[in-house]
């Protein structure tokens, strides 16, 4: 479970690959590298997306867009 200004999201998700499309992953190492400003021990270029970095880039995505409305 995180827990935001806003959210507070609990999840079940599971380890994946990164995508393969060389867009796809430089979009993702944007949103890891600003992740990063907030949690400086993660890799801002990861070999995958465990459950905990794809919790903290979901929460991260969900303030987003909550200070855009």
């Amino acid at each position: 479970m995180a827990e935001t200004e806003h959210f507070r999201i609990g999840c079940s998700l599971r380890k994946v690959a990164l995508p393969q499309d060389q867009d796809k992953r430089h979009y993702l190492y944007g949103r890891t590298q600003r992740l990063k400003k907030r949690l400086p021990k993660i890799d801002d270029h990861p070999k995958n997306l465990d459950p905990w970095l794809r919790l903290h880039l979901f929460a991260q995505r969900a303030e987003e867009q909550y200070a855009d409305s």
